[in-house]
């Protein structure tokens, strides 16, 4: 099978190119496969977290079990695990994680708590054992926010659910916390300023993360994909993207629409 040597690049509005993807020249109902540049530091990068959920799918007991061992970023410090207890501990783990008091929600709003990948036991769901992977794969290799911004691949991630709408940060990305969620701040009928800038960014990586999945025609590989889309600005990223579990069945038996997703930001 042979494939186009050619790059096809669309303008946007802002001035700047996006890649689409190379299709096969022999069927058009074959699935696209895009041309990426493999010898980029965002791609370098990227394929770290591909090759570990590779690794730990071909090993059953070497998955993502972190409920014995801490992960720590570049500063020293243990990350938190993400789940939404609050002030609660686990032996020496703190439990006051990521999704901890999250901001937006009414008094009340059950259906739009952020999904709790981590329970009060500290116990990782089975569920979203690749959304565990990829929230500490984040927050173990993201640069720090007092690092000079020149780094380009700095890498950030979120976990989205394309039938509910929600999207869930696993670090604070362009000035917005985690605990700020597109579920809640959706909700919110009465939104701040500030709410309103922040889901405005949710917005814009819920439609990359749809296009992603368009790409890859709704089903990733078993170690996921690494895809080039742009956002509505024109502004292009290069994303991996996976479903929240290891694959242990048929993709096809029934839909899904969770997905784990680490990024990066192309020049």
């Amino acid at each position: 099978m042979t494939k186009s040597s050619s790059l096809k690049v669309s303008s946007s509005s802002s001035g700047k190119k996006c890649r689409t993807a190379c299709k096969s020249s022999s069927s058009s109902s074959c699935c696209t496969e895009q041309c990426v540049d493999y010898a980029s530091s965002q791609y370098q990068r990227l394929s770290l977290m591909k090759s570990m959920v590779a690794w730990c799918q071909l090993d059953d007991g070497d998955r993502n079990d972190v409920d014995d061992d801490n992960v720590y970023n570049r500063c020293g410090m243990v990350v938190p695990r993400p789940n939404t207890a609050t002030n609660n501990t686990d032996g020496d783990v703190p439990l006051n994680g990521a999704y901890a008091n999250e901001t937006g929600c009414t008094a009340g709003d059950s259906a739009n708590v952020p999904v709790s990948f981590i329970d009060y036991e500290g116990n990782q769901d089975e569920n979203y054992e690749l959304t565990v992977l990829g929230y500490y794969f984040v927050n173990q290799f993201a640069y720090g926010p007092y690092e000079p911004g020149c780094h380009n691949d700095q890498v950030h991630g979120w976990y989205v659910n394309l039938e509910t709408g929600e999207l869930q940060l696993f670090s604070e990305t362009d000035g917005v916390p985690t605990n700020a969620t597109r579920a809640c701040l959706s909700a919110n009928l009465t939104p701040s300023s500030t709410q309103k800038k922040q889901l405005k960014l949710l917005n814009k990586l819920y439609k990359l993360s749809k296009s992603a999945v368009k790409e890859i025609n709704g089903i990733p590989s078993t170690e996921g994909n690494i895809v080039e889309v742009c956002d509505c600005k024109g502004d292009r990223w290069l994303l991996y993207i996976n479903n929240c579990a290891y694959q242990s069945g048929s993709p096809l038996s029934e839909c899904n629409y969770e997905f784990t997703v680490v990024a990066t930001k192309l020049c």
